[in-house]
């Protein structure tokens, strides 16, 4: 079986990402980068036992991994934990374009963290939260854009839930709970919850967005709404919604008594999910990974088209959006749980969840495993296998 240099380690073509990540940190690794950049195109390791630190230093040591060189071609980033993957370490080591988890480490995420250096005022409060907002919103996303390749494959390999959700005949979003129940089997109670809450997290947009699309159809000129008046309709009808679903609750919900920030919050949500970034990301997923997805029948008519390139590229969007968007709106609501709070996983956790490729030593199927057969099949040669007729003496 012949090694494929860019699903494996090099610790002769390695840095450590060692103790805290600051600009002493990148002044270290820096000088080695540049020699192993300049001295070929091979994939570049990264040992990582960190407990985290600056996100903007992490990013900068990142980005020069990837630089061009001068022939403009870019190293493969292998990420491997050897100790612990904390904060911006966690993040560094799920960014790779492949990651190890040795089977005694751990990994950590968190939310992006900020010790003010002055007494703040309410103001500055404010402006302080806001830019943490919006930098775990950019963290999230980013992480889970990466780990969306990973998890499809991990989801995969449950057959039998997978054969079902992909098959399913009520909505994906229905049958994505039995999928994600035979996931949680192999997480921690901890972080089990957290898997539940990104699943209830999807189905509120699912939820929201039904409620909302009722709405905008009793519209009949809703292309002469403006921007404003389109988003006025929208709040409108998340409250409405919000309202039936209160509605059995012991004590009266309020707009007063927190209601308002919880009508807020969906309406980010929503016009997030499907405006945002989240939506444009679709488009992708769905040429990677859209006849992966599809039901059987869906899987033998999309071969059997007889069109052109383009129109089988807009039936594939037709069909596959609906068991791929349930699927990516989940593992965005989970990376952004992950900014919460500290969630702390095992090595093999972090597998089923898509944050990590491989895990040595373990019984875990990988993408290096399955290359490296595959190409040690083709290398055998069927001619010289065959047993060779013998020479006869010349006479």
């Amino acid at each position: 079986m012949g090694a494929d240099k860019n699903y494996r380690e090099n610790p002769s073509r390695c840095i450590y990402l060692t103790g805290v990540i600051n600009q002493d940190l990148v002044n270290k690794v820096t000088p080695t980068l540049n020699e192993l950049r300049f001295a070929g195109d091979d994939p570049i390791t990264v040992y990582i036992d960190s407990p985290g630190g600056s996100t903007s230093h992490a990013h900068t040591i990142r980005r020069l991994v990837k630089a061009s060189n001068p022939e403009g071609k870019r190293c493969r980033l292998i990420t491997v934990v050897t100790g612990i993957a904390a904060s911006a370490a966690a993040d560094f080591l799920a960014l790779g374009d492949y990651a190890y988890a040795y089977g005694h480490t751990e990994i950590l995420f968190h939310g992006v963290r900020q010790d003010p250096d002055a007494m703040l005022t309410v103001e500055d409060a404010h402006l302080l939260a806001t830019n943490l907002q919006e930098s775990n919103e950019f963290y999230a996303i980013r992480l889970a854009r990466d780990a969306f390749s990973r998890f499809i494959l991990r989801i995969s390999q449950l057959h039998q839930e997978f054969a079902a959700y992909r098959n399913s005949t009520t909505t994906h979003s229905e049958s994505l709970k039995g999928l994600l129940l035979a996931l949680r089997k192999n997480l921690s109670p901890a972080n089990q919850k957290a898997v539940r809450a990104a699943h209830d997290k999807q189905k509120i947009i699912e939820e929201l967005n039904i409620s909302v699309d009722k709405s905008m159809k009793r519209i009949k000129n809703i292309s002469a709404y403006t921007q404003s008046q389109i988003e006025a309709t929208i709040f409108q009808a998340i409250l409405k919604y919000k309202l039936r679903k209160h509605s059995d609750d012991r004590t009266e919900w309020l707009l007063s008594r927190y209601g308002l920030e919880e009508v807020t919050q969906d309406f980010s949500l929503l016009t997030d999910f499907f405006w945002g970034n989240p939506k444009k990301d679709l488009g992708d997923l769905m040429d990677m990974f859209g006849e992966l997805l599809l039901s059987d029948d869906l899987q033998q008519a999309y071969k059997g088209l007889n069109e052109t390139e383009e129109n089988k590229r807009k039936w594939l969007y037709q069909h596959a959006v609906k068991p791929i968007q349930p699927l990516w709106y989940f593992t965005v609501s989970l990376c952004r749980i992950l900014q919460t709070a500290d969630y702390t996983f095992q090595p093999q956790e972090a597998y089923w969840l898509g944050f990590v490729d491989e895990v040595p030593g373990s019984s875990l199927p990988n993408m290096r495993q399955m290359l490296e057969s595959e190409s040690a099949k083709v290398e055998v040669s069927p001619i010289a296998s065959e047993p060779q007729p013998s020479q006869s003496p010349a006479a």
